[in-house]
């Protein structure tokens, strides 16, 4: 298995067989050298209708095969453009995958989709999603502040191995709201994401790296295009 960080909040993850991108901003993502034409993708997942998150789903979705798991709102909207294998969902609802399973859970943010002609139209509620891949769980926060949700999503029967938070501030939490949500949910390892795209999500992720220097929990700091792999195939 792959993940790799492709900068702002798009993860890339998957194995030889299923390919999964969250939030797939490429194009107009200064962080981000990866075109959407070199991107192997069987499913897409969006967090919110902003442009910096809904980004390239449409292209991508438009290809043979490929599935869209989006609010209901976003699944209308990508339907009136050519996507037809879509998976809509609402807070709390869960989608069962061929590698696993997509729950939708709640964020604290504001979503909008922006027609061609500039109009701005209802997203429905931004999310964050829950995703078990095979035998491993990602938590993938979207936009959001901090919120006691957080704290619902820790099972200690199914430790997160991998917590995708949002630390550039102004639209989301911050670096040290994003220390309080990482002690809620207690997962393996925390990377930061949204931050460093934009001057005003410009930040420093010192505090977070000290705060997880040692203890149960990882603090690891992916560059965008960075790829860690393991063997993570098992079957489910």
């Amino acid at each position: 298995m792959f993940l790799t960080y492709l900068g702002h909040s798009t993860i890339y993850f998957g194995n030889n067989d299923y390919q999964v991108v969250i939030d797939p901003f490429l194009s107009g993502n200064p962080q981000c050298t990866m075109k959407v034409s070199d991107l192997k993708v069987s499913h897409v997942l969006v967090t919110h209708g902003h442009a910096d998150h809904l980004g390239d789903a449409l292209e991508l979705c438009r290809r043979e095969g490929v599935q869209l798991i989006a609010n209901y709102e976003i699944c209308r909207y990508a339907q009136q453009f050519g996507v037809e294998n879509v998976i809509a969902l609402n807070i709390g609802g869960t989608a069962h995958t061929v590698f696993g399973a997509v729950k939708m859970v709640a964020a604290t943010h504001s979503s909008t989709l922006e027609a061609p002609d500039g109009q701005l139209l209802p997203g429905g509620l931004a999310n964050g999603y829950m995703v078990d891949f095979f035998h491993r769980r990602f938590y993938h926060a979207g936009d959001t502040g901090l919120t006691f949700d957080m704290k619902l999503l820790r099972n200690k029967k199914k430790r997160i191995d991998i917590a995708f938070l949002p630390v550039g501030g102004q639209y989301t939490m911050d670096v040290h709201d994003a220390i309080i949500a990482t002690k809620w949910l207690k997962p393996k390892v925390v990377i930061p994401i949204h931050y460093n795209t934009f001057p005003e999500i410009t930040v420093s992720l010192k505090p977070l790296q000290r705060a997880y220097a040692k203890g149960k929990t990882r603090c690891k700091i992916m560059k965008p295009g960075a790829t860690v792999r393991g063997s993570y195939e098992k079957k489910k």
